[in-house]
């Protein structure tokens, strides 16, 4: 029995040659058993023409629908819906370098991913307990000293497994703060021997500005 199933021809048997399929139905209604396709005809033995119902039927079909950009992945027709979307394995996921301040970034001509330098005053984090307000400078993650006092009489130091402020005088007892003035205790004060400092006893000089001023009071 010949048949090949094509509403657009004639199928009959000639006994000296065998199956032939005559073009038939020419303008006639048909359908390509495509259901994206509405108002197909035959012609010249084809089931073809009619209307795009769908976005797509094939991965072919979302050809003209690429935006150029190839890190958002090469279009493929979704059969279940019968649209266009990004194959994901053709999509690009750049991975981002350890150092928060340099950005791996996908170039969309190439599809390809390439680190550049992240704008300074970007948001990072430098992994110290010890420093607050970290921000990027010229690629490197900064942070401030979160542990500093502004006390030129203290030594600021830090634990850097938690972070605990330490605010230590003694390092710095006796030696100078600036315009004849020395640190006593943790305070930047005037002695009245300023020069005997690493001679004489801070403290010493103290008690003898404290004598001299009751003296003179009596």
């Amino acid at each position: 029995m010949c048949t090949d199933n094509n509403p657009c021809t004639r199928d009959y048997c000639n006994p000296d040659s065998g199956c032939v399929y005559k073009p038939d139905n020419e303008g006639q209604k048909c359908d390509d058993n495509n259901i994206c396709t509405k108002g197909e005809t035959c012609l010249s033995g084809v089931c073809t023409g009619g209307d795009m119902v769908c976005m797509c039927a094939t991965d072919a079909d979302c050809v003209i629908f690429e935006d150029g950009n190839l890190c958002n992945g090469i279009l493929m027709c979704d059969q279940s819906r019968h649209v266009c979307v990004p194959d994901p394995a053709t999509v690009v996921h750049c991975v981002q370098p350890h150092n928060l301040c340099m950005q791996s970034v996908c170039q969309p001509a190439t599809g390809k991913c390439v680190e550049h330098v992240a704008d300074n005053g970007t948001i990072c984090d430098d992994f110290n307990a010890c420093t607050i307000g970290d921000s990027c400078v010229d690629g490197q993650c900064v942070g401030k000293d979160a542990c500093n006092d502004g006390n030129t009489c203290t030594k600021d130091l830090c634990n850097p497994v938690n972070g605990e402020c330490i605010h230590d005088s003694s390092i710095m007892e006796g030696i100078s703060c600036g315009n004849g003035m020395t640190c006593v205790s943790g305070v930047c004060t005037n002695v009245v021997n300023a020069e005997d400092v690493n001679d004489i006893d801070v403290m010493q000089d103290i008690r003898d500005l404290t004598d001299i001023n009751d003296s003179e009071g009596d």
